[in-house]
C-alpha cells in the first residue's frame, strides 16, 4: 500500500477562512475513489505558529501519480487568500512494503 499524505500549515487567524476553502474545494472536486480511499479525512492540531492540518489518503495501485497531481491542484488553489500557507505531499509505505522494496521481509512480532 502507499499512503499519500498531505500537510498543511497556515498563520494564526486563518482557521475560519481556510475551514470555508477547504469545503469550498471539496465540493468541487470531491474524493476520486477509483484513485484512492481517504483514511483520515481532516486532522487538525495548534502550534505556535499557527495551524497545522493533515490527510491520509490510500492510494490504489497505479494511481499515485495521479493522486499527487489532485493533491498540487487542490493546494494550488486553496493556497490563494491563506495567509502563511505551507503544505508538503508526501508518500509514505507500509512497512511490509518498504522492507520488500530493500528485499527483507518483516520479522515476526
Amino acid at each position: 500500500m502507499v499512503y499519500l499524505v498531505l500537510e498543511m500549515w497556515y498563520s494564526p487567524g486563518m482557521e475560519s477562512k481556510a475551514g470555508k476553502k477547504y469545503l469550498e474545494i471539496m465540493k468541487k472536486y470531491p474524493p476520486d475513489s477509483s484513485v484512492g480511499t481517504i483514511v483520515i479525512p481532516f486532522m487538525v492540531n495548534s502550534t505556535p505558529e499557527g495551524t497545522h492540518t493533515f490527510t491520509v489518503t490510500d492510494v490504489k495501485e497505479g494511481k499515485l501519480e495521479q493522486a499527487i497531481k489532485d493533491a498540487s491542484r487542490n493546494m494550488l488553489e486553496f493556497g490563494g487568500g491563506i495567509e502563511g500557507l505551507k503544505y508538503k505531499i508526501r508518500t509514505y509505505f507500509t512497512a511490509l512494503e518498504g522492507m520488500s522494496l530493500i528485499d527483507l521481509g518483516m520479522p515476526d512480532l
